[in-house]
């Protein structure tokens, strides 16, 4: 009777964790825990107890564990190529380019905090944005724009081109929840306005 409460137990606790690699939007994270902990614990109290199937039981429970570890830990996204592998793993994952905080971003931030007027406009892209304001002082009432469309940006504004836009060749925003990626326009700026700073990945345009 055991049996039939830790293989749908193990079912389930399978399909918990495939499913966030299945769906486009699985974002209910406390449940996904709470499942884990509570299945997790009935199937391994299920080995225990379990005498006449503890040994075959034990292996598949050793099986689930190792297979656990390798979805999770992100092991899998790492030698499938997958743009979901942790930061941790590799230079190249989609959290490592977008979220990581290189110290040419900083630069820019600190150039932009020293030399650009209190009410210049700064023109970024979303992640580009939160890079920048880890050092622009809270005093400052600079206006920052995140709409990188030629035809929206400001004239005599400020342009910056992180090392993510550098690397990608892409500038990123969010519409009504949606995340987007354009062309950062290179042409554009390096038509129509200066680069007055550059270090060894961000860039600056005026």
């Amino acid at each position: 009777r055991y049996s039939m409460i830790a293989f749908p137990a193990l079912i389930l606790l399978g399909a918990t964790i495939l499913l966030p690699y299945f769906s486009i939007s699985y974002d209910q994270v406390r449940t996904f825990q709470q499942m884990l902990i509570c299945m997790s614990g009935i199937y391994g109290l299920v080995v225990i107890i379990s005498k006449k199937y503890t040994v075959k039981a034990s292996y598949i429970l050793g099986t689930f564990v190792v297979l656990y570890f390798i979805f999770v830990s992100g092991t899998w996204a790492y030698f499938t190529n997958s743009s979901t592998v942790p930061a941790g793993l590799s230079d190249n994952s989609y959290d490592s380019v977008f979220y990581y905080v290189h110290d040419s971003d900083l630069a820019a931030g600190r150039w932009l905090n020293s030399n650009a007027d209190n009410k210049a406009t700064i023109v970024a892209d979303n992640f580009a944005v939160d890079k920048l304001r880890l050092e622009l002082t809270p005093d400052r009432s600079l206006s920052i724009s995140q709409s990188l469309v030629p035809s929206a940006i400001p004239k005599n504004s400020f342009v910056v081109a992180t090392k993510t836009n550098i690397i990608t060749d892409d500038a990123f925003a969010s519409v009504n929840n949606t995340f987007i990626t354009y062309t950062f326009p290179f042409d554009f700026l390096s038509a129509n306005k200066n680069t007055i700073y550059s270090n060894s990945s961000a860039t600056i345009f005026k």
